[in-house]
C-alpha cells in the first residue's frame, strides 16, 4: 500500500538527526523566502510563520482523526461501505508518512515564530509570550514523546496528553492579551 516514496519518508523516523537537522533547513528557509517575498515588517513575518506551524499542526491533527476513525469503527464493530473505508486507510497512509515530518517541522517554525516577535520587541512580560512559550515546551516533550513512540509504542496516551496540553496553551496564547 506504500509507495516507495512513502517508505522513504517513513524511514527517516528511524533517522531522528537527520530528520531535525532536514527539517530546522527547511523552517529556516521557509521562514526566509517568506520574509524576502513578501516585504511584510518584522512582526507580521512572525505571524505569517506562526500560521505555517499551524498548518503543520493541522496536518498532524487529521492523521489522528482518520486513525481514531478506523481504530474506534472496528473496535465497535460498525459496518462501513468497504470502499469508503479504503479511502480512509489510504489517506491515513500519506498523512502517516508526513506525520513525524510536520510535526519536527511545527516545532522549528514556532521555535522561529517566537524569536521573530521576540526580535520585532514583543515584552517578554505579557500572558501571550507566558502560554506561548509554554506552549512550546509542550511542542518539545510531543517531539520527543513522538519520536520515542518507534520504541516504545504505549507512549501514545501521554503523546495524546501533552496535545491536548499544548492546544489548551495555545488557545490561551491566542485568547488572552494581558500584561505583568
Amino acid at each position: 500500500m506504500n509507495t516507495e516514496f512513502e517508505k522513504k519518508l517513513l524511514a527517516w523516523r528511524e533517522k531522528p538527526i537527520f530528520l531535525n537537522l532536514l527539517c530546522l533547513i527547511a523552517a529556516l528557509l521557509l521562514a526566509y523566502v517568506f520574509a524576502t517575498v513578501s516585504g511584510l515588517p518584522l512582526k507580521k513575518v512572525a505571524k505569517g510563520v506562526g500560521n505555517m506551524g499551524v498548518i503543520c499542526a493541522l496536518i498532524c491533527l487529521a492523521y489522528y482523526i482518520a486513525r481514531e476513525a478506523i481504530v474506534r469503527t472496528r473496535k465497535q464493530r460498525i459496518k462501513v461501505d468497504p470502499s469508503g473505508e479504503d479511502r480512509v486507510r489510504t489517506f491515513m497512509m500519506k498523512l502517516r508518512a508526513v506525520h513525524h515530518i510536520a510535526g519536527t517541522m511545527m516545532l522549528y517554525l514556532i521555535v522561529i515564530h517566537g524569536s521573530l516577535m521576540y526580535a520585532a520587541g514583543v515584552s517578554l512580560r505579557t500572558s501571550r509570550m507566558l502560554f506561548g512559550g509554554l506552549t512550546l515546551l509542550g511542542l518539545l516533550a510531543m517531539v520527543f514523546l513522538g519520536f520515542s513512540l518507534i520504541k516504545k509504542p504505549a507512549l501514545r496516551v501521554w503523546h495524546r496528553y501533552v496535545f491536548l496540553g499544548c492546544f489548551i496553551t495555545y488557545l490561551l496564547h491566542l485568547a488572552l492579551k494581558f500584561k505583568f
